[in-house]
């Protein structure tokens, strides 16, 4: 991939000794880092990111403006996650970059950003799915999450609507709309959730 932007960057640091080795230990501060627009083109990141969404037409991602703050601590450059507008999806991006350069970040879309019927009508359309970025600066590496990954994701999604759909009833009870569920009709609720989870994922229905 090649990363082309426009950036700047203002902070107070403090270290001692020469060399990444001995900053690697000694090195603290608080900054941030404007980034004032770019562009991240072709390569092995953008394409997994394209196969992910099943949008295999995309290839690049244009930035605009926004800022990063960042403290450094115990080797490590630590960022908040922000909201980064791009072209053809924002994302948000936050976690951790070594001194010595090793990546820890997680870049996280929307499920309504992708094309995937099956993640929608799964996640909707406003779930925060993550992709964890590795490797190094030098060598960055994305890898999307695992299936397993995005059935929890599925799951919290399923219990979050049925909870909702709980709290509805008992509060038409509440008013005398209507009878509240019983566990023995929670439980049905769980388990219908999960085998609908299994067949949209794929799984087996056992």
């Amino acid at each position: 991939s090649k990363l082309d932007i426009k950036v700047g960057m203002n902070g107070d640091f403090r270290g001692r000794g020469f060399g990444l080795p001995d900053l690697d230990k000694t090195l603290t501060g608080l900054g941030s880092v404007e980034v004032k627009g770019g562009k991240l083109t072709g390569g092995d990141m953008v394409a997994k990111v394209a196969q992910f969404i099943d949008r295999p037409e995309l290839k690049e991602f244009a930035f605009e403006g926004f800022k990063q703050p960042f403290k450094i601590v115990d080797g490590k450059v630590l960022n908040e996650p922000v909201t980064v507008p791009a072209n053809p999806l924002g994302f948000k991006i936050g976690g951790y970059t070594s001194i010595l350069g090793e990546l820890h970040q997680t870049v996280t879309i929307k499920s309504g950003d992708t094309k995937s019927k099956k993640l929608k009508e799964i996640l909707g359309e406003e779930a925060p799915i993550p992709l964890t970025i590795g490797g190094t600066l030098a060598k960055p590496s994305l890898v999307p999450p695992s299936k397993d990954e995005l059935a929890s994701l599925a799951k919290g999604n399923l219990v979050d609507k049925g909870g909702e759909l709980l709290k509805g009833l008992l509060e038409k009870k509440s008013q005398g709309e209507g009878a509240a569920p019983t566990e023995a009709e929670s439980d049905d609720l769980k388990k219908a959730g999960e085998r609908l989870l299994k067949g949209l994922l794929g799984g087996e229905d056992k």
